[in-house]
């Protein structure tokens, strides 16, 4: 039937019956061409004896008839396949179209009733797993997304549930489709599809600009303009201590009289002043919900980050050094603009306390929760690396406020002086990671007060950084070997049991094998019935629908029945294992369980 194939025996059967009911033979006879595959007779050129004719009245009356014996009477399969579209299915389309903002011809309309039929089996309804590929097969240019069209299709399920005066839904029932809301589907998939097509084409206005935010915390865009923003952040977290430590604010011979390093970072500058910007249009997440209202974005971030980002995204050292160049000072003020200079850079600092806020966050993202444990060790990392960082550079910038002569580096080698900035650096950062790893090798002192009371602070600092770094490795650890602790506390009070019983060498081999083996391939430690107990009902038909989809590939004897009833099904099974050669069952036995080998 799916095939349009007609057989001769209702071919013979037609024209018997037409003809023992009074009717004329001669109408009803095809020629030998068009009796191997009813396909090639089109509605438009049924080839008859007696010439080439468009559809005759005579015809389409008879196809009427035909279509009023009864869905399952030979003449009701035989108007099928003859591309008649029923009475009943055509007033579906015609409700469906009251509200709909789009119009189906009759071709398409008999053409995604055949599909529905083909796929279906010729039952009354359809699988949702299906009902995507038969719409995306008849429209294989369809600009509508996974995700969109499985919201459209969970809407027309809700709305069939809440239309539902059955008290219950048998089991399967609410994850299949009639041809009405199949239909309905079609209708609301093609109009936006139609509606993408139109944003496409037309010509964006300001005001279209404008509706087009907040924009999506979890897109494309906000996700590798993150990235970027990320990298900068990690740049700026060492870039910026050292040049407060070694850059004297000299400019250089580029016609914008700027370094290489200080063009670069004016361009980082604008990418976070743009960052801030961007933060007043982009979405919230609060609670698991995305706030979407633009004034409750802007006070959130006004009195969270933004006098930060807004402070250290404006370079006010370039700013004071234009306007101190512009001014003329005399030459004697210029150690004191490099100390201003210095000070304001201090304030792009918060720029790291800004990279660590974004790591946490980064670990609570979709996707991210398999990295969490190295995102934690990375943080960690970063944490030790840059406090060593900065102290070392701050040490390099105390020994410039003291004597040349009377100061560390002077005491360490005084040829180091005139050495290049790298050599005092990597000096600098030695001391600063020696202390605070509290091994102190004691070839590097402090030589004035002032260096000794910072050597004080850099000692209690490195402690409680060392301290909290280790701490977090060690509960990372902990963390990554839990479940393998669980299993062994288990274990642990199995083996105890098989020692009280005193049970024999090989039985007690045989149960910590069962345990080992069945216990950490089951769902026992994860507190699986607890977890679907405490969600909402909606929640937990989504989590009962993914275990289904996934378990049924496992146990094929239950293909057939809905995703929600496999996965709750699987979650009432035990997961077991026996040996070879063991019993699984005899003859003779309680037969009191059903097992899924």
């Amino acid at each position: 039937k799916a095939m349009h194939i007609l057989p001769e025996m209702v071919m013979d059967e037609v024209v018997g019956r037409r003809i023992k009911d009074g009717g004329s033979g001669d109408s009803l006879q095809f020629n030998d061409a068009a009796k191997p595959e009813i396909a090639d007779v089109s509605c438009k050129s049924s080839t008859i004896v007696g010439g080439e004719l468009g559809i005759p009245e005579k015809w389409a009356a008879f196809s009427s008839e035909m279509l009023k014996q009864g869905n399952w009477s030979r003449l009701g399969q035989l108007a099928k396949a003859m591309h008649i579209l029923p009475d009943s299915i055509n007033m579906i389309y015609n409700a469906i179209e009251k509200s709909a903002k789009i119009r189906l011809g009759q071709k398409e309309r008999l053409s995604y009733y055949q599909d529905f039929i083909r796929a279906s089996m010729g039952t009354t309804t359809l699988h949702t797993r299906e009902v995507e590929a038969v719409i995306r097969k008849r429209n294989p240019e369809l600009k509508v997304g996974h995700s969109e069209f499985h919201l459209l299709m969970s809407s027309k399920l809700q709305q069939r549930e809440a239309n539902n005066t059955k008290s219950v839904l048998f089991c399967g029932e609410s994850e299949h489709f009639d041809f009405e809301r199949f239909a309905s589907l079609v209708y609301d998939v093609l109009f936006m599809q139609q509606e993408l097509l139109n944003e496409k084409n037309k010509k964006w206005t300001p005001m279209d600009v404008i509706r087009a935010f907040p924009i999506d915390p979890d897109g494309g865009f906000k996700a590798g303009w993150d990235l970027m923003c990320f990298c900068l952040l990690l740049y700026c977290s060492f870039s910026v201590p050292y040049s407060i430590a070694f850059d004297d604010g000299v400019k250089g011979g580029s016609p914008s009289g700027m370094t290489q390093m200080q063009q670069f970072d004016l361009f980082v500058d604008v990418i976070f002043l743009l960052d801030t910007a961007l933060a007043f249009l982009t979405g919230i997440e609060h609670q698991g919900f995305i706030i979407r209202d633009l004034r409750h974005i802007a006070s959130h971030y006004i009195r969270s980050w933004f006098i930060l980002d807004l402070g250290g995204s404006i370079p006010f050292d370039l700013i004071v050094a234009t306007i101190y160049d512009d001014t003329s000072a005399p030459a004697a003020s210029s150690s004191n603009l490099i100390r201003s200079l210095r000070l304001l850079r201090m304030i792009k600092l918060m720029r790291a306390v800004k990279f660590m806020n974004r790591l946490s966050k980064l670990k609570q993202k979709d996707g991210y929760e398999t990295f969490s444990s190295a995102i934690s060790l990375f943080t960690a990392a970063f944490f030790l690396v840059f406090v060593g960082h900065l102290l070392g550079c701050f040490f390099s910038l105390i020994a410039e406020y003291e004597d040349d002569n009377l100061n560390w580096v002077h005491k360490y080698d005084p040829s180091l002086q005139d050495a290049p900035v790298n050599e005092r650096y990597i000096l600098a950062l030695y001391w600063a990671v020696i202390t605070i790893t509290t091994m102190g090798y004691g070839d590097v002192t402090p030589a004035t007060n002032m260096e000794r009371i910072y050597a004080i602070v850099v000692a209690l600092i490195g402690a409680m950084v060392f301290s909290f770094c280790m701490g977090t490795i060690s509960s990372l650890i902990m963390q990554v070997a839990n479940f393998d602790l669980r299993c062994e506390e288990k274990m642990r009070a199995v083996v105890e049991y098989t020692q009280f019983r005193e049970f024999s060498s090989d039985l007690k081999r045989k149960v910590k094998a069962y345990y080992s083996c069945s216990w950490k391939r089951s769902a026992i430690p994860y507190l699986e019935d607890k977890i679907l107990d405490e969600v909402t009902s909606r929640l937990r038909h989504r989590i009962l629908c993914d275990i289904g989809s996934k378990f049924v590939q496992e146990l094929p004897v239950l293909q057939g029945f809905s995703d929600e009833c496999v996965g709750e099904v699987s979650t009432k099974l035990k997961r077991i294992v026996f040996s070879e050669g063991e019993i699984l069952y005899e003859r003779g036995d309680r037969a009191d369980e059903l097992f899924f080998i």
